[in-house]
């Protein structure tokens, strides 16, 4: 039996591996629980790397918004913040 949401998102934080965890459990190729191909499907693209890239740049989003009076702001406004 699979373990439950909760205990799933606990141990793999991110889409790509909690696929991947699944695809093992269930004795399937990651392919048949994707909807589209590995390089195409959103939920199973990037690596690790690339989730740490994301969360560096939504750190710096989120010191962008928060020098200002607005909650809106363009994107070089956060160039000017680093």
């Amino acid at each position: 039996m699979p373990p439950d949401d909760h205990d799933r998102e606990r141990q793999h934080s991110s889409p790509r591996e909690q696929i991947d965890v699944l695809a093992e459990q269930y004795g399937v190729d990651v392919d048949d629980l994707l909807i589209q191909s590995r390089r195409r499907d959103p939920m199973y693209k990037g690596t690790e790397t690339d989730h740490a890239k994301a969360e560096w740049f939504a750190r710096l989003w989120q010191k962008a918004v928060e020098q200002r009076e607005s909650n809106r702001i363009h994107v070089r406004c956060v160039h000017y913040t680093v």
